[in-house]
């Protein structure tokens, strides 16, 4: 059958990385799809789903279930396919405990819900959509709708044991797929080889990260980021400490530290090459007391190991 489930390939909790885009723009190129024309690639499904219902929300709120969500997703396959690019979309599977217990996202999405009600009531549409296009979430039902569309097309798919991420890294690092397509910056820490981001369905057109190059990614004063304070620094950034820096700027899987953001956290952790010797050194020890207290502190150390 063309959907199946995949093997767990990779640890299964990382996360939405806040200011990683920018952090790295110095790397990030802009591409088109036409450079993957007779591979496959690797898609987020759930991504391009979430743009689609950007254009029809206040429908689905209407409970009006409109099929025009799939739009976005079903131009960008053909899209592909006429430059002759194979999509693999990969489908989010079970939701992960840890996340919708340290999440908060479900009391966010409620409370954008609520605001979009007041705003119909009082006539205000365009701010209602809006409201609605940050509560949005895409429902397992909607992905059916899309299987079935792809089946019809005889295009290949998979659903992922939980999240979509770390199982389009697997198929890109094992050569299944050339590259990934998503929107978001999570594939990176998961070591996605080639990742394309934003792709325009009109022209074909994105953004692309490629892992190896980040070895000479630069700050904005031309300082190499990660490479060069000390022998194989490079290497390690590779094999652990770029998702280590992921965790500590901020996760969907514990709560957020005040005060740490994707700088703070890759100047300690280049100055501890750790992440346990980061979170145990002032300051990042100092901000997490603030924020979980002096038993706390223990207590999110542990959390970290389990992510």
């Amino acid at each position: 059958p063309a959907c199946r489930w995949a093997p767990t390939p990779w640890p299964a909790a990382i996360m939405g990385v806040a200011g990683l885009h920018s952090f790295i723009a110095s790397v990030i190129q802009p591409a088109h799809i036409s450079e993957f024309a007779g591979k496959k690639v690797a898609v987020d499904a759930s991504s391009w789903l979430h743009r689609g219902i950007f254009t029809c929300s206040l429908e689905l709120e209407a409970g009006q279930c409109p099929d025009q969500f799939m739009d976005f997703a079903l131009r960008a396959v053909e899209l592909l396919l006429a430059h002759n690019v194979t999509p693999y979309l990969v489908f989010d599977g079970a939701r992960l405990p840890i996340k919708t217990a340290a999440s908060g996202r479900r009391e966010a999405r409620a409370a954008h819900r609520q605001r979009a009600v007041a705003h119909l009531r009082a006539g205000r549409e365009a701010e209602a959509r809006a409201e609605l296009n940050k509560a949005a979430g895409v429902a397992p039902w909607m992905s059916r709708l899309l299987m079935d569309e792809l089946n019809k097309r005889g295009l290949p798919f998979l659903v992922a044991p939980y999240e979509a991420d770390p199982q389009i890294a697997f198929l890109v690092r094992e050569g299944v797929c050339a590259a990934a397509v998503t929107e978001d910056s999570d594939l990176i820490p998961y070591g996605c080889p080639k990742t394309l981001f934003k792709l325009d369905d009109r022209s074909g057109r994105g953004s692309l990260v490629c892992l190896a190059d980040l070895q000479a990614a630069e700050d904005e004063k031309g300082r190499h980021l990660f490479d060069g304070s000390w022998a194989r620094e490079w290497e390690a950034w590779r094999s652990s400490l770029l998702l280590d820096l992921c965790i500590a700027a901020g996760t969907d899987y514990l709560p957020s530290i005040k005060g740490v953001a994707i700088k703070t956290a890759h100047k300690e952790l280049r100055k501890h090459r750790s992440l346990d010797a980061a979170f145990r050194a002032a300051p990042l020890s100092t901000k997490l007391e603030k924020a979980t207290g002096d038993a706390g502190a223990a207590s999110y150390l542990e959390q970290v190991e389990r992510v």
